[in-house]
């Protein structure tokens, strides 16, 4: 399992962003372990969290919220191929190796 964010959209677009156990942070701010220069995303927009394989994601209070498979969260575990947007920019979430899927 090398569970990974591909960035679809927004200023880091076509990179690849790995994940690990334990917390990190999107937003804004520079202090993020996912720092986003955009206008539309939160100083500090939403947290995903790895515990035993697994991740969820859990919106900051930001201002244009936190949506997964375009659909609004507070708090939710995520799935392979799951869209995860913040602001203008977009994730595919992938835990799976070397299988490339659309977006939902």
């Amino acid at each position: 399992m090398r569970p990974r964010l591909l960035v679809l959209s927004g200023p880091l677009k076509d990179s690849t962003i790995p994940l690990s156990e334990g917390e990190i942070t999107i937003g804004r701010e520079a202090s993020n372990g996912i720092a986003i220069v955009d206008p539309s995303v939160s100083r500090k927009h939403c947290l995903l969290a790895g515990e035993d394989g697994r991740f969820r994601i859990r919106d900051l209070d930001s201002r244009n919220g936190t949506l997964v498979n375009r659909a609004a969260v507070d708090e939710q575990w995520l799935q392979h191929g799951d869209e995860i947007a913040a602001g203008d920019s977009s994730f595919l979430f992938l835990l799976e190796e070397d299988e490339e899927i659309s977006p939902a």
